[in-house]
């Protein structure tokens, strides 16, 4: 019996490794969990052959992909070269899989033209890096959209430097979450958002004016929708209000994000 067991064991062991959505998970995992880069990269390595076997046309095989490209990048940015090697080559196939597969989320599309856009841009290929960077905010602007509740866009709103106009006073203000790909690729920015703060001191009408990708766009709507506020107030009656605020995006041990332009 306890042979059995080793032997269903080893089994086990053996079928995960050749198994190409088992060493996706894996390294997903570890970069997850801070298990180490360079083991999920090793995870990732063995993948891409058998996935190349297997299922070369398939939204798993662009995850892999994906996820090789994320790990490499930080290392590689400033090295033209061995973006053009190791990273760029990784993106533009994710990127073409996704956009062949009618059932590729919105959100995994969006990432791989980020990510092309970003490498063609640190190569120098600014021609080239337009059209996925523009597919990426269009599928950002879209997935932004469905993530708030629908209101009234003809509703009268309140500018802030109305003189009549008591301010809104934030009263709970949780933090914004990190994105698992920015976090991967150890990416800090900061994002302006335009806002109304409605009658009830709740949150909508989202819109990110300075975007980052990467997800944290969406994280940062995420958050926003969390924030309560004691509405404003004009002749005594709470009013809606539009305002403009900043989240900042900083990973521990890395100086504060630069300023940038609009991505």
């Amino acid at each position: 019996m306890r042979l059995f067991a080793v032997l269903a064991a080893l089994s086990t062991v053996l079928a995960a490794q050749t198994d190409p959505q088992a060493l996706t998970q894996q390294a997903h995992d570890l970069l997850v969990n801070n298990g180490g880069r360079q083991p999920a990269e090793a995870l990732l390595q063995q993948a891409l052959p058998l996935f190349e076997k297997q299922s070369p046309h398939s939204d798993a095989y662009a995850e892999a992909l994906t996820l090789l490209a994320m790990i490499r990048h930080p290392d590689r940015a400033a090295n033209k070269d061995a973006l053009a090697t190791d990273v760029e080559p990784l993106a533009r196939k994710a990127m073409e899989i996704r956009e062949k597969n009618p059932d590729t989320r919105s959100a995994d599309l969006a990432l791989d033209c980020e990510l092309e856009a970003m490498v063609l841009e640190e190569m120098g290929r600014l021609e080239d890096s337009r059209a996925p960077k523009a597919k990426a905010r269009a599928l950002r602007d879209q997935i932004i959209i469905a993530m708030q509740p629908l209101t009234d866009a003809a509703e009268k709103v309140t500018f802030m430097g109305d003189p009549e106009l008591l301010p809104p006073r934030l009263i709970s203000r949780p933090e914004p979450e990190y994105s698992f790909p920015a976090r991967v690729m150890k990416l800090q920015s900061d994002i302006m958002a335009e806002l109304v703060i409605e009658a009830d001191g709740s949150v909508r009408r989202i819109e990110i004016f300075r975007p980052s990708g990467f997800g944290l766009d969406e994280q940062a709507v995420a958050c926003l929708l969390k924030w309560k506020f004691l509405p404003a107030q004009k002749n005594g009656q709470p009013v809606p209000v539009e305002g403009n605020v900043k989240l900042r995006f900083h990973l521990p041990g890395m100086p504060p994000p630069a300023n940038r332009d609009d991505r």
